[in-house]
């Protein structure tokens, strides 16, 4: 296999996984099993051998829905806009 094939077969899976993300990811409402499903058949089809999990922290991420109120996980952003807005005196008026 010549450097152009074999750069052209990355390409290729590249975009196919993408366009997978793009269609199936939770984060933009997607359902977790059928978007992992669906990367399993990407990596089928391109002869991606999965890697097997050598401990818990290589295992598969499981999606979930986060536990955190949304407001509290935009509290940092909210903070730093309410900071710049706030003009600071190096001085004191008398």
């Amino acid at each position: 296999m010549d450097h152009h094939s074999a750069h052209d077969r990355a390409a290729a899976y590249k975009a196919a996984r993408r366009a997978v993300a793009r269609e199936h990811h939770p984060d933009i409402g997607g359902d977790p099993t059928r978007y992992m499903a669906e990367l399993a058949a990407v990596d089928r089809r391109f002869s991606v051998l999965p890697s097997a999990p050598i401990n818990a922290a290589s295992a598969p991420t499981v999606f979930r829905a986060s536990s955190m109120p949304s407001t509290l996980r935009s509290l940092p952003k909210q903070i730093a806009r309410i900071r710049k807005r706030v003009t600071r005196r190096n001085y004191f008026e008398i």
